[in-house]
């Protein structure tokens, strides 16, 4: 079975081989994998280079990008840098959310990119509820603005593309690595 989530890449081929940290699939699966490429190219037809980076990752369910780079164009970069965390070489599709000062606060985020989504602490899954109902565990989180309410506060929180949570990556682990 071949993995079809595609990952932003900043390579000038359609094919990228797939990354040694890779959120895919096991060492035996085939080692190509589609990619969202990240080229600069020029038209003579027009003032300047076109890019879709943003509006491209939210149609193709992009959940995996590459780290931070200045070579991204400023609107895909600070679409990526909003709506991704990092853990460890790649960015997953996710936000940390702000830290509570105890009790049960309102936390509202956003999800650019729908899927499924954990909601996480640097100790494992969270408790509390997720749009109004008790958070039991990953779920599909549309497009848009949603709010969680902790259990418990004061500790740093995080939404976070599921997949990556349950093969190990967290943007909370200190090598960032799978355990």
């Amino acid at each position: 079975m071949r993995d079809s989530n595609p990952v932003v890449v900043l390579v000038p081929i359609c094919v990228a081989p797939r990354p040694s940290a890779s959120l895919a699939l096991p060492d035996s699966a085939p080692k190509l994998m589609p990619a969202i490429v990240i080229g600069i190219f020029m038209s003579h037809r027009i003032a300047g280079p076109v890019y879709r980076i943003a509006e491209d990752i939210v149609r193709a369910r992009c959940f995996v990008a590459v780290e931070d780079s200045s070579r991204f164009p400023n609107r895909g970069r600070t679409f990526m840098n909003e709506n991704f965390v990092s853990v460890g070489i790649l960015r997953v599709a996710g936000r940390l959310l702000p830290p509570t000062g105890g009790g049960a606060s309102h936390m509202r985020f956003a999800i650019a990119i729908p899927g499924p989504y954990a909601v996480v602490t640097p100790a494992g899954a969270a408790a509390g509820s997720l749009d109004g109902a008790t958070y039991s565990g990953p779920r599909e989180l549309e497009a848009g603005s949603h709010d969680f309410i902790p259990t418990a506060g004061l500790q740093p929180f995080a939404v976070v593309w599921a997949r990556a949570i349950e093969r190990g990556y967290s943007p909370f682990a200190a090598d960032r690595s799978p355990s």
